[in-house]
């Protein structure tokens, strides 16, 4: 009988612990990642990675072999401003084909994947002093500097699983993924 008793108070405790765990979570869901404990919650609002790496709107005829991850000075909430920052007429000339947003707190955008024209179009990067790639490589723009903001946690785990979903889709090797100097996987 006392083990019964004891069996139950155990179950009891637990349910009550993971419970209040639970609670803690939600409560903490606004927070950074690095900051503690948090939810997935807010990682329902983003897109699915796979549904980014295949939203182009001709047939893929281009032979994407390299991927190229930058960062871009220039703080930006979507591309249209930051082809402003840039002193770009339009998005439509910005000179990569994804762009991962970011924010200081991990807030509404951060980690958020847009493509670009010229990844739905299926168009290469142009030449110059920034980037250093073919024709066949795809450029992904993260929204840092890399100096005095670095990469939000969310930037780094959205980009990461998009480079997987790229590579595995047009089967780029890993010695042909470069990423800035400071990078951290």
């Amino acid at each position: 009988m006392q083990k019964q008793a004891r069996t139950a108070k155990i179950l009891i405790s637990l349910v009550a612990s993971m419970s209040l765990g639970a609670l803690v979570l939600m409560a903490l869901d606004n927070h950074r990642l690095t900051g503690g404990p948090f939810s997935l919650a807010s990682y329902r609002s983003l897109d699915p990675v796979e549904n980014l790496t295949s939203s182009f709107t001709t047939p893929n005829t281009h032979n994407w072999q390299q991927i190229q991850v930058h960062y871009s000075p220039a703080p930006a909430a979507n591309l249209d401003q930051l082809a402003a920052v840039n002193g770009l007429s339009s998005p439509k000339d910005l000179n990569f084909h994804f762009t991962v947003l970011g924010g200081m707190d991990c807030s509404d955008g951060d980690g958020e994947i847009q493509a670009t024209q010229r990844w739905l179009m299926q168009r290469p990067a142009l030449q110059n002093k920034s980037f250093f790639g073919t024709s066949q490589t795809i450029r992904i723009c993260v929204i840092t500097d890399g100096i005095q903001s670095i990469p939000t946690d969310c930037q780094v785990k959205r980009t990461a699983a998009m480079i997987e979903s790229l590579a595995r889709k047009f089967s780029i090797a890993t010695d042909n993924i470069s990423y800035p100097r400071n990078w951290q996987l």
